[in-house]
């Protein structure tokens, strides 16, 4: 069999994340994603599910919410991971598996069906993001300040500091990501929508 070219994406199956050009992400996702990564909270990822085309949808995904369902034998409707959002919703993130690669493991590469999806962490959107503000350290910027200290000034100084950070991370958002592929690196362009 020749060897494909590498630009011609369309003829790879659409098992194979090489045939992807282009992910298309909503910027509260990424941020929302990052934030939870950030704080400590619940895992969330940027997930992208086969079958694989040329522009495809990253989403947000609960990845705990997965392994919750996964460990009842639990499924939504239509065989969709119980942590999955819908399309208005969400998308998935990576951590190096099957799962990050799309391989199915089966050694076939045809059945969509058991492909694994994409996962990537929200960091891969992200150029040297800022660095989260704790409520301590807002707690003792008001304390040093000339304003008196209250539990209320306290919980405003630090959501107006979460919402700068917010802001700054929307400013570091990469133009392309690179997938790990069983054929090896691929990198695809970004689009942040919203």
């Amino acid at each position: 069999m020749p060897a494909r070219d590498p630009d011609d994406r369309e003829s790879y199956p659409p098992t194979d994340p090489r045939r992807i050009r282009a992910l298309a992400v909503t910027t509260e996702d990424v941020v929302d994603a990052f934030e939870a990564s950030v704080r400590g909270g619940r895992e969330l990822v940027l997930r992208v599910t086969p079958p694989f085309s040329g522009r495809m949808r990253a989403r947000l995904h609960a990845v705990d919410v997965v392994e919750s369902a996964a460990h009842s034998g639990a499924t939504a409707e239509g065989g969709r991971d119980a942590g999955d959002k819908s399309a208005a919703e969400t998308g998935d993130a990576g951590d190096g598996s099957a799962a990050e690669t799309g391989d199915a493991g089966d050694g076939t590469g045809d059945d969509t069906a058991e492909t694994a999806p994409i996962h990537l962490p929200p960091e891969r959107f992200l150029s040297e993001p800022p660095s989260y503000p704790t409520v301590d350290d807002t707690e003792d910027a008001l304390r040093d300040s000339e304003t008196p200290y209250t539990p209320e000034r306290h919980r405003k100084r630090h959501q107006r500091a979460v919402d700068a950070w917010r802001t700054a991370v929307r400013e570091r958002f990469v133009e392309e990501v690179t997938l790990e592929t069983d054929g090896g690196p691929h990198t695809v362009a970004v689009s942040y929508l919203g």
